[in-house]
């Protein structure tokens, strides 16, 4: 928020004095009514995505969020930078990245890889663009909770039918509807560069032995 903006958005607090907020609805109508001296307008939205329960917050996780203090008011007005999506461990992705499972060799997904995370930038930008116009279930791309090497192949393993969604978010250490959500975007990322995924027979994977059974054997991949 910009220093010489401030005094006008905060205003608002006082038109908000003495009206009975008596639901979530009526705070966002409340706020959304608010117009500053100078024309600016506020937005409110209540989060509507799915979060386990009972998750909790470390003293070093909480001092290691990305926080940016502005220079008016830095100790209330900040900037909450996304944490940088975390990589699964390497053993892992080459196990989950088998041809069996893929569809493809490894070297053709490393390609598609590199070729796709351009096209994947692009629908970040767009969605920073329109992020007072986007749907309330809308998730920005650069939010995501797995890197662009993942979330690709979380998409084409599901359109392979080789791992349940729930099981690979299990896999991944993420939330599956965050990475249900994400799956939307990588599928388009597939159909752009014409990718076509043949669905593995048999019912998608649901436990480590099933996910094993589908998976090259050793003597084959050397």
């Amino acid at each position: 928020m910009e220093q010489d903006r401030a005094p006008d958005v905060l205003s608002h607090h006082r038109e908000l004095a003495g009206r009975p907020l008596t639901s979530y609805q009526v705070v966002l109508e409340t706020i959304a009514a608010t117009t500053t001296r100078i024309g600016l307008t506020i937005g409110a939205e209540l989060d509507t995505g799915s979060y386990d329960l009972g998750v909790s917050v470390t003293p070093a996780e909480f001092h290691a969020l990305p926080i940016t203090p502005s220079t008016f008011h830095g100790d209330w007005n900040y900037t909450l930078s996304p944490v940088p999506p975390r990589a699964p461990d390497a053993p892992a992705t080459t196990h989950r990245t088998d041809p069996a499972l893929t569809g493809m060799s490894r070297t053709a997904f490393k390609h598609l890889v590199a070729v796709s995370e351009p096209f994947w930038d692009a629908l970040a930008e767009a969605a920073f663009q329109r992020r007072f116009h986007r749907p309330r279930s809308y998730r920005h791309p650069q939010t995501s909770s797995v890197d662009h090497t993942h979330r690709l192949l979380a998409a084409i393993l599901r359109r392979r039918r080789a791992v349940t969604m729930t099981f690979l978010a299990q896999l991944l250490g993420v939330n599956r509807t965050s990475l249900s959500i994400q799956y939307q975007d990588a599928k388009r990322i597939l159909d752009l560069h014409w990718i076509l995924v043949t669905p593995i027979p048999g019912s998608p994977a649901r436990t480590w032995e099933q996910l094993h059974a589908r998976t090259t054997p050793a003597e084959a991949r050397r």
